[in-house]
This record gives C-alpha cells, sequence and structure tokens, in this order.
C-alpha cells in the first residue's frame, strides 16, 4: 500500500507503483490487469482487445460469472 497522500499517488504510479494481485484472482484477469497497468502506453490493449478477450476467452468464465 501507497503511504502517501492523494497527490503523491500519481506520482508512485508514474514511478511503477502496483499493487500486489491476489493469489485468488484468475491468471486471465491477472494478465489483464497487469497488461492494462503497463508504464508503456504502446503496450496497453484497446478497449477492443479487451473486449474480445473478455467475449471469447474461457478464462475468463468462473465460478462465480
Amino acid at each position: 500500500m501507497i503511504n502517501s497522500n492523494i497527490y503523491q499517488i500519481p506520482l508512485e504510479i508514474y514511478k511503477g507503483y502496483r499493487p500486489i494481485i491476489s493469489t485468488n484472482i484468475p491468471k486471465s484477469y491477472t494478465n489483464l490487469i497487469e497488461e492494462c497497468w503497463s508504464q508503456n502506453p504502446a503496450k496497453r490493449p484497446t478497449f477492443d482487445e479487451i473486449s474480445d478477450r473478455l467475449i471469447n476467452d474461457r478464462g475468463f468464465i468462473t465460478e462465480d460469472l
């Protein structure tokens, strides 16, 4: 957890801080989350790519969903 005020959080994110993802989260979700918060914007998936993965990747279908 970042021990910062609201104004320092963007700087911490810029420096590469990312929260730890629970091991209970399915790998498909973990991979997508990590791709979406890539430091390099060119490596982030587009909305269309995200939508396609959510629809077509069976790894997103879980007992809860």
